[in-house]
């Protein structure tokens, strides 16, 4: 056997310690995890996954034998350890499906964050931890590139404005919104945008349609533009917990500067990172309202503040997926459904929804550590939008929504994925 190592376990509770004990003796959740259906690796078995986590636990307070002290973990069990830790999507699906009510992604955070600290996680969350405390964002762009995306909305809003015909152009409500619009040193509300929607173009519809569904419903709304850093939920699923700390503390203070009262994300992780994470994790309590798009859009809808539908609009027929982060974790399920019924379009659900909706296979950094395997998970969703014959899927994710459109561009499935504020300001005719 290889040579070993220690790692400190400190962080593990005694009431983590029994959880653990629970839920290695169970295998209910095992059918619904993602990952193990996909591999079938008992070792990702979330049972399994506990078995793993007190084993070495046991081995490094040398609780297994009398007399013997602290065991040291071969290199062949620490490969098993961040498979346990980090082949998982943090999807809730086990959380979800407890019978006892263990929160199990609690555990599988507490486990990456032993390897991270012990400095033996994955290669992938080293190097992604990295870039992102240089950077400010995961992709390793200058963070000053944050607003850039509004130029290129500003462009391409036109180019498809030019393809209007006259009738459609004339209904159109669309106002161009430059940075100095949206750029404010005080508002009511900031919108919070994300690395994914600021850095990705393709994913900057959601962050262009959230400024004009803002603007129209006269809101004072400001976006952070550089001084936004990202969230600091990826720290926290590489295991990195100071890191996230850090940056949680940086973006609070950048809120209380622009004297806001109300924070608006279309990110879904984002907006898990502050309504629940921070107060969870860090113990941070903050008096600011923390509201994801779908819901203030229904606050909006329901105090009469957007514009009404224009009159004559082609029939829409559209599938949506509920995210994980705002689903099992957040329990937003009404608040996207209903604003879809607001602009009467045709919603065809999917087999699979709401509390039991399949994960994209985008989550827990799983793309940094096998893409493989999100790709394989990102399909089995993608089957069930192609079976809704839907011509749109929209979510309120902009990693499920890149994680859809690769699992149904391996499809050769023609099903446009949107951000569902997109699809909310096209039909009031906000965009192009």
């Amino acid at each position: 056997m290889s040579k070993g190592i220690f790692i400190s376990v400190d962080k593990v509770s005694k009431a983590q310690m029994l959880q653990l004990d629970i839920c290695s003796r169970c295998a209910l959740c095992a059918e619904y995890c993602p990952t193990y259906n996909e591999t079938r690796d008992k070792v990702l078995i979330p049972g399994e996954r506990s078995k793993q986590i007190m084993s070495l636990v046991k081995k490094q307070k040398g609780l297994l034998t009398f007399f013997t002290g602290p065991k040291s973990v071969s290199k062949e069990e620490l490969s098993d350890l961040n498979k346990a830790g980090y082949l998982c999507t943090l999807c809730g699906q086990c959380t979800y499906t407890c019978p006892t009510g263990i929160q199990t992604t609690n555990l599988w955070l507490t486990l990456r964050n032993i390897l991270f600290e012990a400095g033996v996680s994955p290669q992938p969350m080293k190097d992604f931890s990295k870039i992102l405390s240089e950077n400010y964002n995961f992709l390793g762009h200058s963070n000053t590139e944050r607003a850039d995306w509004v130029d290129f909305r500003l462009k391409f809003n036109k180019r498809k404005i030019k393809k209007l015909d006259e009738k459609r152009r004339s209904e159109l409500r669309y106002v161009e919104l430059r940075k100095e619009d949206i750029l404010k040193r005080e508002a009511d509300v900031v919108y919070f945008i994300g690395c994914n929607s600021s850095f990705f173009k393709g994913l900057s519809g959601a962050a262009d349609a959230m400024v004009h569904i803002l603007n129209a419903a006269g809101e004072k709304a400001t976006i952070l533009g550089e001084d936004e850093w990202c969230c600091g939920y990826p720290f926290l699923l590489a295991g990195n917990i100071k890191k996230f700390e850090e940056f949680v503390r940086h973006n609070l203070g950048e809120f209380k500067k622009r004297k806001a009262d109300t924070v608006v994300f279309t990110c879904a992780g984002c907006y898990k990172t502050f309504k629940h994470e921070v107060p969870e994790i860090l113990g941070i309590e903050s008096n600011l309202n923390f509201l994801h798009s779908s819901q203030l859009i229904e606050i909006y809808f329901k105090e009469g503040k957007l514009p009404s539908l224009p009159e004559e609009q082609e029939e829409l027929v559209i599938t949506y997926h509920d995210p994980c982060d705002i689903g099992r974790y957040g329990l937003i399920y009404e608040e996207p459904r209903e604003i879809l019924r607001k602009v009467n379009v045709t919603l065809k659900e999917m087999r699979d929804t709401k509390e039991k909706a399949l994960c994209c296979g985008g989550g827990g950094l799983m793309k940094a550590v096998n893409k493989e395997l999100t790709n394989k998970i990102a399909v089995k969703r993608a089957q069930q939008v192609v079976e809704t014959k839907a011509s749109r899927v929209c979510s309120g994710c902009p990693s499920c929504e890149s994680t859809l459109k690769e699992g149904l561009q391996n499809l050769g499935a023609k099903v446009r994925v949107l951000d569902i504020t997109e699809i909310i300001a096209e039909k009031l005719g906000l965009l192009p």
